[in-house]
């Protein structure tokens, strides 16, 4: 009772914050806002199931609920869409379409599933689908529990990777699945890893089809995966990984037999979620709430800090001081970013490109007609015999890689010398006799006799946007962006060859 109670007064708040916020901004109420109300009040807890393609995510989701074909699983076709489960009285299907679209939501029978919901039956999203609702009477999900099936990722379908990301920040749970047969975890399941970590911290690793291979390769793939994710930087996580097999669950259910359940793994999943998650379901969304809405709560607490220190000035001529102060700084940023800054994108490109001219030029040695190219054809021409010939293949597959080598180290040194000095000479002509001081942290010093100080302090946390302006009025992007400089040089170089 007491956590349903925590649940009220957070939502409380929230509501309060809300309306702070859009009275001291002059708008109306968030709409981000009231939709995290809605869904901590509705209590839903969402677990997204998320991995590569063809790793069994479906047949897991529907072996974990009990009903087979509950998603569509074919070893043929990829679903393409988002399919949302939760609990309802009789097996439901619900498709609802982009907002483009302007489409109303339909409902659809079982067998028509795949003509929505996978890229076999809707290429490429031809039919404008958004997510898929799936209805299904299971005591596991009547708690409020809300599994999302993702497109895999990988594989032919590029667009399966954006719609899967879109759900990222909407998981209070995440399982990552993989398998026993096909590749270990990877690059790309730690690239989604490190995006996840952001989002929420309850991550757990599914390894399916425990059967298709023997129990040494088995085990050998858990403890590989184990083993990669710990080089990773993830530490231990057996606690949080599990093997299951959804074919031998299934039979389990058919047959009421607890020793499949057992040995199919699914039972520890099950516990995982009844007694690891669902107690603390409340307390994981409000810890995932504050995280999401630090960022509005410190700008709104930025703002209203800037206000008090006008409030709290000690006479009326030092607020009026300050307020001019304040309303003189947004002046000079707005006339720089409607003036000065576009003046210095057109100077910036126009010796950008006049770099890239001379680049091309150093790399043109190397093109047909070159110098260094041309050097190489009058040796070759010159080869009389067989044996000169053979000479002089041993001397090019060693001279001609370090002379690349060579010219790219020289091309690279150059580049980065001139874009320090392009830098640099943009920083000089931006900077003025009164420099910008940045404030390394949101805590306000007061310093006696320099209010100005003050003032920057606040407006440069109010505005984020004006990075750039405080970068090149004080020049320090020129000596600051140096390590990044030689990060970008080398790309630039590269995709130039």
């Amino acid at each position: 009772m007491s956590s349903q109670v925590n649940m009220t007064e957070f939502c409380k708040g929230l509501n309060s914050f809300a309306e702070l916020e859009a009275k001291i901004n002059n708008t109306k109420k968030d709409e981000m806002i009231i939709e995290k109300i809605k869904h901590l009040s509705a209590g839903m807890f969402r677990i997204v199931v998320m991995g590569e393609i063809k790793k069994g995510k479906s047949s897991f989701i529907n072996a974990l609920l009990g009903v087979e074909n509950l998603v569509p699983v074919s070893s043929n076709i990829a679903t393409s869409t988002i399919f949302k489960i939760c609990y309802g009285d009789k097996q439901t299907y619900r498709v609802f379409f982009t907002e483009e679209s302007e489409k109303q939501p339909i409902e659809v029978p079982a067998e028509e599933l795949e003509s929505y919901g996978t890229e076999a039956g809707n290429p490429g999203n031809e039919k404008e689908v958004s997510f898929i609702q799936v209805l299904v009477p299971s005591p596991f999900l009547k708690s409020g529990l809300v599994i999302i099936d993702t497109p895999g990722l990988g594989g032919l379908y590029k667009d399966h990777k954006r719609i899967t990301y879109e759900y990222v920040p909407r998981a209070d749970a995440v399982f990552l699945v993989t398998d026993c047969v096909e590749s270990p975890i990877g690059q790309a399941e730690l690239d989604l890893l490190k995006d996840l970590n952001n989002v929420t911290s309850h991550i757990f690793f599914i390894q399916t089809k425990a059967f298709a291979v023997d129990s040494d390769s088995r085990l050998a793939r858990k403890n590989n995966n184990l083993n990669t994710l710990k080089g990773a930087g993830y530490g231990d996580v057996s606690s949080r990984y599990f093997v299951v097999d959804s074919k031998l669950k299934h039979e389990a259910d058919e047959n009421k037999d607890m020793e499949d359940l057992k040995d199919s793994g699914f039972q520890d999943v099950i516990n995982l979620i009844e007694q690891g998650l669902k107690p603390k379901v409340q307390s994981i969304m409000i810890e995932k709430a504050k995280i999401e809405l630090k960022p509005k709560i410190v700008a709104l607490a930025d703002k209203l800090n800037s206000m008090k220190q006008i409030i709290m000035a000690d006479t009326e001529e030092e607020r009026k001081k300050l307020q001019q102060e304040k309303e003189a700084y947004l002046n000079e940023f707005n006339a720089f970013k409607n003036k000065e800054l576009p003046e210095l994108k057109i100077k910036f490109k126009e010796n950008f490109t006049k770099i890239k001219h001379n680049i091309n030029d150093m790399l043109n040695s190397f093109a047909p007609n070159g110098e260094i190219y041309e050097r190489y054809e009058r040796e070759l021409h010159d080869i009389q015999t067989l044996e000169e010939f053979l000479i002089y293949s041993n001397h090019l597959s060693e001279d001609f890689p370090n002379k690349i080598s060579e010219s790219y180290f020289f091309i690279t040194k150059e580049l980065q010398k001139e874009l320090e000095t392009l830098y640099s000479n943009l920083s000089l002509e931006m900077s003025s006799e009164k420099s910008l001081i940045v404030a390394g942290n949101n805590d306000y010093t007061v310093m006696p006799d320099n209010t100005a100080f003050q003032i920057e302090q606040i407006v440069t946390d109010l505005d984020r946007k004006n990075s750039i302006y405080q970068s090149l009025r004080t020049g320090s992007i020129g000596g600051a962006s140096t390590a990044g400089i030689g990060m970008f040089v080398g790309s630039v170089v590269g995709s130039i060859i």
